[in-house]
């Protein structure tokens, strides 16, 4: 494992051979023989395999009374709780278990996240709006559709995902607009947009386009840019998004809007994420659609690969139905079954803190160690 980061591009150029065939093991049928296995690569760096668990089913957040909940987001100790199906944010203290409601706001909550200031940020897809709140759960700020010509005249505003940007103001990714990322202020004003999203043609189109007129070629719709499905302000800074297109899933935006990951080799190959979360240390954790979690370096590299689904009876470590993930500052990852309302907590296994331990040391520049 720690050659695969030492040696350098010969060995990036081998992972996104390999990771070809993430989407060939059969994942499902191996999840209801265990709780949680753990993939990753050979010592050779030829095939990915199930490897000593790097986390390990710590236990489950069973009576919440969550009902359809659709986002889920840890910080300062605490677990933040889109409840959809009952129309509230539940906010979990983790080491006390004390919970604090915000109710009679909310519509269709199905976004959330938390500022390092203790705020909370909820999207609402149906009230076509998302509030901020102070620690305490009183409303400070309801940022709504931008009424300026420079959003656009046909533009709708359905929030979906929202990051804070740290001093109030926001990222937000809404349905009906395809500019790309919204940026509002502290002030609820609207900046502009961040990082558009460059409209994807896939390549049959392209040999289309050699054969075929204009006129046969308007049939199609390709002008229109991929659609961004979660977005989250890292710990180092930086902003996450997913992106819906089979060729850039997973972006890593500059402060001026540039992905960081174009062009890169030896980035993971992801199955439809709809989630991220990342780590104090800047490791990041993608949530797949298939509810396994893929751990990927600061670079975007695939280190381990675990969770899964299971459909005949709960199972620790397994969901149903997964929708959000999360990260305390411990290291535990925090999963969300939107199906059975309950949250999966990962623990990190001594193994993993090890090798954890040795890809922060080659990252800070100390080879030796």
């Amino acid at each position: 494992m720690f050659d695969v980061f030492q040696r350098g591009d010969m060995d990036v150029k081998k992972l996104c051979l390999l990771l070809f065939c993430l989407c060939l093991i059969p994942f499902s049928a191996l999840a209801f023989e265990s709780t949680s296995y753990t993939f990753s690569y050979d010592a050779l760096g030829t095939e990915l395999r199930i490897v000593q668990d790097a986390y390990q089913p710590l236990g489950i957040y069973q009576n919440l009374g969550l009902k359809n909940a659709q986002d889920i987001a840890v910080a300062n100790g605490k677990m933040y709780i889109a409840d959809t199906g009952n129309r509230r944010v539940l906010v979990v203290d983790i080491e006390s278990g004390e919970t604090l409601q915000i109710k009679g706001q909310f519509s269709q909550p199905v976004g959330i996240a938390a500022d390092d200031s203790g705020r909370i940020y909820v999207a609402d897809f149906q009230k076509n709006a998302v509030f901020r709140f102070d620690a305490e759960g009183t409303l400070e700020m309801t940022y709504g559709r931008p009424n300026t010509p420079a959003y656009g005249v046909d533009n709708f505003f359905k929030p979906k995902s929202v990051a804070p940007i740290g001093d109030g103001g926001i990222y937000l990714i809404a349905e009906g607009t395809n500019n790309g990322i919204i940026q509002m202020n502290a002030e609820g004003e609207f900046v502009g947009f961040f990082a558009s999203n460059a409209a994807y043609i896939p390549l049959k189109y392209k040999i289309y386009d050699i054969f075929m007129n204009d006129q046969q070629m308007s049939r199609f719709n390709l002008g229109t840019p991929g659609v961004y499905g979660d977005i989250m302000m890292g710990t180092d800074g930086l902003v996450y998004a997913i992106n819906h297109r089979a060729s850039a899933p997973l972006l890593k935006l500059s402060y001026t809007g540039v992905n960081l990951f174009a062009g890169k080799s030896g980035l993971a190959s992801l199955k439809y994420p709809i989630d991220i979360a990342m780590a104090k240390d800047g490791t990041f954790f993608v949530l797949q659609q298939d509810a396994y979690i893929a751990q990927l370096s600061r670079d975007g590299v695939l280190l381990y690969l675990f969770g899964g689904t299971v459909l005949d009876v709960a199972r620790e470590g397994l969901v149903q139905t997964a929708a959000g993930i999360g990260v305390d500052d411990d290291g535990n990852v925090y999963l969300l079954d939107k199906g059975t309302g309950q949250i999966h907590v990962y623990a990190p296994t001594s193994s993993q803190k090890l090798t954890q331990q040795a890809i922060n040391s080659y990252y800070a520049g100390d080879y030796d160690e």
